[in-house]
């Protein structure tokens, strides 16, 4: 029973419950969970699988990305990780043995550790899902190939060393992996290319070919652990060997008709032993994988079927074990040795043979699905009964003698071919290797075929060109096979002719080929090289007997026209009929040949001569003769089969070669037989002339060689001198072609010149004329902003002229009002004057006023003296002031205006105008000071100044209350200042005036307003004078 092991939520366990038979399935592992809709559980599809270095364990994940770890050595499982994604690609095989790879959907590579269970490194650079990972040897790099990209990493280092990618957006990468050995990167493309590089360099090396009329349509290709061999195939019906070492195309095999689509293919590991041949597992489009024989092409058991089929799968190094993803998601874990031991069963238990391990090798070919060998089934049981029959027979031994492998009667199996004419042509090959019980010594042909090519047949295809060199390249390895076994062989000239219908027949398995052939040899070709190098004397005097005895007539016209019998049946022997029949004539012939006693093939021969007379009589000429029996002529194989039958049992025993010839004896088993039945001193003697020969051909061709070097070498002298010669003549006529297109181009170039100086002036020209208007438009535009500026300068002077004559009027009108005031000044000191005449004048009368003198204070003699001192210093100082002023400002306005002479003039005329006015008035102030002081000496001289003094304040209409001081006069000159606040003045009725509306003014009172005003007519003027500086002196900046 098969072990079904159901993970479910488990993270460890037991793979086997119980120890396993000899079944091929271990184990059939699943992962369900619980669901409501399904019955209850659904399966969780298994994806990827990939086993160890050493083969006894692997690593499998699921849709879910769950990885498990699969020990099958210890019996063990465990869930190492839950990475999240699905998972396209897995590798185990690393350099450390705890490490393992996962390509996942996200196009990232993740490197994990199985004992810690932790994420060691992420590679990324792919843009869409990885499909295949290939580990080197060494375990340190890694190849990923995605459908547009492949990508070369270092493990240790985890980054990317090298990355190829596909110009043609249409072409994709099929798959890229290392080639064990050779070092070499292997690399498929969609096209149908395939180029090899250097793993080291990573340079190009060579490219693999196709033939041009396949279209292989590749989409899986395999290597085999030495390297020597990478197969490819995809949906197409055959299957390409290339061969590494001669870089080529060795082989193409055509599939059954079951396959139509290759998906997956694989060696199987030398190491395993259980085939002596190298075995490729193919998965094909029906879910089938069937193991295959490389050499001969042999199916050797399958797995899985329509009902359940495989999606991938994976080896395991030591081909110990194959792990399966089948279709309905669940993982197979198989046995190799369990499934060779049962398959090699099944045909033992039909058959009913235990004879040897070849037989039963040989009997396990066929498949045991009871739809595919209906058929064969059919046969066996026909074989059962003849065999039954055989062994009611009254001669047991000879039954026993003639007995098959598989327990076939021959003599049965005969009668057989004689009622339906031919065998099967599905089974033919089979028929033929257990009628002629072929050994199959895979290793003594391993053996002979490892000896390479023999020197006889080196130059193979220069006698015999064929267009299909694999046809070529089996018929060389064959015949060197042939040539290695038996000396004789290598010498025959006609064995190629011989063997080639064999080779085309067996093109697909070399060993039966070349055991074929051997066993006719052995047996149909008995006596043949007794007369080497001559032609069997013997053998051709049995057929001319046998042609004497039944036609006369037909050998006297031989004999009439010279024609012997190395003619008319040397010439069939030979070749063995491939030349006058077709390939199904020829098919069916030898169905009857091997089926029959060794000397029928001599009757085969005198009775395609007989089916012929009618030709061959009206035939007189030797050469046409020759040309009959060389090329293909109408005959009818029913006709031909059956008079050979006639002439087997008509020829009397003397001429019949069944007795002269002995019975066919198979070869043995191991080892193939000694075969010396040919004169050893000829074939020696040809053997030594041949090496002979061919040294004195190798020195010959290394003379030719030498003299063909030297004539080559001479006429690359003579070539080169020749050739240096007309390259001196060629250096002096392109140097003189040179010189004169030099000339040309100095002419051509002066001209230029001359032109582009013309261009440059006229360029010079136009950049001068465009600078001058450019300089002329600047110059406008600046004088445009001169007059701008000017205009605004005139603007402003104007305009500071009318503010200069509007404050020279101002100051023309305070000058005038300040005449206008001192001439009221004037008027009223006048006036004053007058009346201290009149005052003086009614002085006799100042007795009669008694209350004069005593109301009024008096004038002290030095308050005159100092008033007139104050008052003269002050005009003094006015009048200098005035000077000054009137000087700088004609001095200012001279140098500030002098273009506007006429209105200085005027305004200075008027300003002199007015300063003469004043001056006027000031020397009328003075003469009456001057008259004032005259009157107040005469005074003083008349009378007492006290009295005076009280007279004269009589008479005045104001008096002040309070003493003559500086305190009170700059108190009096503040007040002044401070918006005319009146004096404390005390008023005084004179009692004895006659005039009651007349006003006495105080003389001190009057001194000070004169005083104060004269210095705010002074102060003005320094102010006005100080603008006008100003004003000069900021337009001057």
């Amino acid at each position: 029973m098969t072990e079904h092991l159901d993970l479910g939520g488990n993270e460890g366990g037991c793979i086997l419950t119980k120890p396993c038979g000899k079944q091929g399935l271990l184990a059939v592992i699943t992962r369900s969970l619980p669901s409501v809709v399904l019955d209850g559980k659904r399966t969780i599809r298994f994806l990827q699988c990939g086993f160890d270095s050493l083969g006894d364990s692997f690593v499998a994940s699921d849709h879910h990305g769950f990885v498990y770890h699969f020990d099958i050595a210890k019996n063990r499982f465990k869930l190492v990780k839950k990475i999240g994604n699905a998972v396209t690609a897995i590798a185990f095989n690393l350099k450390r043995v705890t490490e393992y790879l996962v390509a996942t959907t996200d196009h990232s590579i993740r490197c994990y550790d199985i004992e810690r269970k932790e994420l060691l490194g992420t590679l990324r650079g792919h843009s869409k899902p990885v499909k295949h990972l290939s580990v080197h040897t060494s375990g340190r790099y890694i190849i990923s190939s995605s459908n547009d990209s492949a990508f070369l990493w270092d493990l240790d280092e985890f980054e990317r060393k090298r990355k190829l990618s596909v110009n043609k957006p249409d072409v994709g990468i099929v798959e890229v992996f290392f080639i064990p050995r050779f070092n070499y990167i292997f690399t498929g493309f969609e096209d149908n290319t395939v180029f090899v590089f250097d793993a080291k360099s990573l340079e190009f090396v060579f490219q693999l070919t196709v033939p041009e009329d396949l279209k292989p349509d590749f989409k899986a290709f395999a290597v085999s652990e030495d390297g020597k061999t990478v197969v490819g195939s995809g949906r197409s019906k055959y299957l390409f060997v290339w061969d590494i070492e001669s870089r080529s195309l060795s082989d193409t095999i055509e599939l059954t008709h079951r396959i139509r689509n290759v998906k997956s293919i694989a060696f199987l590991p030398d190491r395993l032993k259980t085939f002596h041949d190298k075995v490729i597992c193919i998965l094909s489009q029906d879910g089938v994988l069937r193991f295959v024989a490389l050499q001969n092409a042999k199916q050797l058991l399958d797995i899985g079927g329509v009902e359940n089929k495989i999606l991938s799968f994976s080896l395991s190094p030591n081909g110990k074990y194959i792990t399966a993803v089948m279709a309905d998601g669940n993982l197979h874990v198989y046995s190799v040795d369990n499934l060779v031991c049962a398959e090699s069963k099944m045909p033992v238990k039909v058959l009913q043979d235990q004879s040897s391990k070849a037989n039963k090798t040989c009997s396990s070919l066929v498949s045991h699905k009871p739809k595919a060998m209906k058929s064969i089934l059919i046969r066996r049981r026909e074989l059962k009964r003849l065999e039954a029959t055989q062994n009611e027979s009254k001669d047991p031994s000879a039954s026993l003698t003639r007995s098959l492998p598989a327990g076939i009667d021959l003599n049965r199996l005969v009668s057989i071919l004689k009622t339906f004419g031919e065998f099967p042509s599905k089974y033919r090959l089979f028929i033929w290797r257990s009628v002629l019980r072929l050994p199959e010594n895979h290793e003594a042909f391993s053996a002979l075929v490892d000896k390479g090519v023999h020197t006889a047949y080196e130059s193979l295809q220069e006698k015999y060109p064929l267009k299909s060199r694999r046809l070529l390249r089996g018929l060389q390895r064959t015949l060197s096979a042939l040539a290695h076994w038996a000396p004789i062989f290598g010498e025959c000239d006609y064995l190629p002719l011989m063997a080639f219908p064999f080779v085309k027949i067996f093109q697909n398995n070399p060993l039966a080929c070349f055991e074929t052939i051997a066993t006719v040899l052995v047996n149909w070709c008995q006596h043949w090289f007794e007369y080497f190098p001559n032609p069997p004397v013997n053998v051709l005097s049995m057929g001319e007997q046998i042609l004497a005895h039944h036609d006369r007539h037909l050998i006297n016209h031989f004999v009439q026209h010279s024609v012997t019998s190395q003619t008319y049946i040397w010439k069939l022997l030979k070749t063995m009929f491939s030349e006058v029949l077709t390939h199904e004539e020829w098919l069916v012939l030898f169905d009857h040949v091997f089926s029959n006693h060794p000397g029928f093939m001599v009757y085969c021969a005198v009775a395609y001569c007989i089916c012929n007379r009618a030709s061959l009589i009206k035939a007189t000429q030797h050469d046409d003769l020759k040309y009959f029996f060389r090329h293909r002529n109408p005959v009818t194989m029913k006709a031909l089969l059956q008079e050979a039958y006639v002439l087997a049992e008509t020829t009397p025993p003397q001429f019949d070669p069944c007795r002269l010839l002995e019975p066919m004896q198979p070869l043995t088993v191991g080892q193939y037989p000694i075969y010396n039945k040919y004169p050893k001193f000829i074939v020696d003697y040809q053997v030594q002339e041949r090496d002979r020969i061919r040294l004195e051909e190798v020195e010959y061709i290394r003379q030719r060689n030498l003299a063909l070097e030297m004539q080559q070498e001479t006429e690359k002298r003579l070539a080169a001198e020749a050739a240096w010669q007309k390259q001196q003549e060629l250096i002096v006529q392109a140097e003189e072609e040179r010189r004169s297109l030099i000339q040309k181009e100095e002419r051509k170039l002066n001209e230029q010149r001359l032109r582009l100086q013309a261009l440059n002036r006229e360029i010079r020209i136009k950049e001068l004329n465009l600078l001058e208007a450019t300089r002329r438009k600047f110059l406008q535009q600046q004088k445009m902003q001169k007059q701008v500026e000017l205009k605004r300068l005139d603007d402003e002077l104007r305009r500071k002229i009318d503010q200069r004559e509007r404050e020279t009027d101002t100051a023309v009108r305070d000058a005038e009002i300040r005449g206008m005031e001192l001439e009221i000044q004037r008027q009223l000191l006048q006036h004053e004057l007058v009346r201290e005449v009149q005052f003086q004048g009614c002085n006799p009368n100042r007795n009669g006023c008694p209350n004069a003198s005593s109301s009024q204070p008096g004038y002290s003699k030095d308050g005159q003296s100092a008033f007139k001192t104050d008052l003269s210093n002050e005009i003094a100082l006015g009048k200098q002031n005035l000077r000054a002023e009137r000087n700088l400002m004609l001095q200012d306005q001279s140098s500030m205006i002098r273009q506007y002479d006429r209105q200085k003039e005027k305004a200075n005329s008027e300003l002199s105008k007015q300063v003469g006015k004043i001056s006027c008035l000031e020397k009328d102030i003075n003469e009456l000071k001057q008259q004032l002081t005259r009157i107040q000496v005469e005074n003083n001289a008349a009378g007492d100044p006290s009295d005076l003094n009280n007279n004269s304040h009589d008479n005045l209409p104001y008096s002040v209350t309070h003493p003559q001081t500086e305190s009170d006069a700059s108190k009096a000159e503040s007040d002044h200042r401070g918006h005319s606040k009146p004096a404390n003045v005390s008023t005084n009725t004179c009692l004895n005036s006659t005039d009651s509306s007349s006003i006495q003014f105080s003389l001190d009172r009057g001194r000070r307003e004169l005083d104060l005003k004269e210095r705010e007519l002074i102060n003005e003027v320094t102010q006005l004078r100080k603008k006008l500086v100003r004003e000069s002196r900021t337009r001057t900046e």
